[in-house]
């Protein structure tokens, strides 16, 4: 009798792939336009860097380690890309800044793992604070950097491009 109720060979995998479409299908027949491939390629241009962050945590776990650092070499180096170019200095040399600080970042904690043997969760998780420190305090001015090349992406005019929000409005 209690074989019936038993689910066999169900893997996490199977469960989450099942919710998942339950779920877009729901919204999709009850929420107005979010099967418009507007907003599915909104969805998806949103969820890209979860994607590529993932595939990156993916590679470190898979050689046994951690890095709690990933979020704030993320953001800082793309902060600061936006902050210099806020203040007049050149596409190509605020992205060379930017990948320049990402690159010193995880070659310091390349080096502090590999060759000084700190634990990788002990040297990420300091270095990630420590990158997120510094660019609060040395790198940005603001916590929003308002971007004047993202104008003639979203619009003609500021107004259009003042604010991106997803539109849940209508």
């Amino acid at each position: 009798m209690n074989d019936i109720f038993k689910v066999k060979n169900i893997s996490q995998q199977t469960i989450v792939s099942f919710i998942f479409l339950i779920m877009f299908a729901g919204f999709s027949v009850f929420l107005p336009g979010f099967f418009a491939t507007g907003n599915l390629l909104g969805l998806l241009q949103n969820v890209a860097i979860l994607g590529i962050l993932g595939l990156a945590m993916a590679i470190i776990v898979i050689g046994r380690g951690i890095d709690i650092s990933m979020v704030a070499v993320l953001a800082v180096p793309a902060g600061l890309l936006l902050q210099m170019v806020q203040n007049g200095h050149s596409l190509s040399m605020a992205f060379a800044a930017a990948i320049g600080i990402a690159l010193l970042f995880g070659l310091v904690n390349g080096w502090l793992i590999a060759f000084a043997e700190v634990p990788s969760l002990f040297t990420t998780l300091a270095s990630g604070l420590f990158l997120a420190g510094l660019g609060q305090v040395a790198f940005f001015r603001l916590d929003v950097v308002q971007w004047k090349y993202a104008l003639s992406y979203a619009g003609n005019d500021e107004q259009s491009a003042a604010v991106f929000l997803p539109d849940l409005m209508n």
